[in-house]
């Protein structure tokens, strides 16, 4: 029998024996491999999106994003100052600890000279092992607008902060 290197070189019927088993080795390991990133569980998150047609930074100068619960609190913020190159749309990924699902309170504000111009508002409950999307769109049309007790304004005007499906 001849080695070199990660190769078994046989000779005879033997050796093609040696080669098939050697094969179906690696082969068995490259499937439990797979079989095992496969069965990994997918992750619980959620993936907040917050976008303006608000000129920047005349009209807009910070968004902000806050997600509470009323069992867990704060779970995460985050601000981002705005200039006229500011990358939008603002991205926050939320992963839930434990076996917490919500729901979940996400509040967009968007800001200017540390004034509260426009907010939006949504509640959301996850579902473990998917990724979702929820987009929150701060619109010049809410500039102002009072909703209701349980809505928010959006850009088709006051609706419920249940969101119920999310992308």
């Amino acid at each position: 029998m001849d080695r070199r290197c990660c190769t078994l070189v046989t000779r005879g019927a033997a050796g093609d024996t040696r080669v098939m088993r050697a094969t179906r080795l690696s082969q068995t390991l490259a499937l439990l491999a797979a079989s095992l990133v496969a069965c990994a569980p997918a992750p619980t998150q959620l993936i907040v999106v917050v976008d303006t047609d608000i000129p920047i930074p005349s009209g807009l100068d910070d968004i902000g994003v806050t997600v509470t619960s009323s069992e867990l609190g704060t779970m995460a913020t985050e601000h981002q100052a705005l200039s006229s190159s500011a990358p939008l749309p603002l991205t926050l990924a939320v992963v839930p600890s434990g076996d917490f699902l919500g729901p979940i309170d996400v509040v967009a504000e968007g800001s200017r000279l540390g004034t509260v111009v426009v907010s939006r508002q949504a509640r959301v409950t996850l579902v473990r092992g998917e990724t979702r999307m929820l987009r929150l769109d701060l619109v010049a049309s809410c500039i102002g607008a009072t909703c209701e007790s349980g809505q928010s304004c959006g850009p088709t005007g006051c609706e419920r902060i249940e969101v119920r499906e999310l992308e």
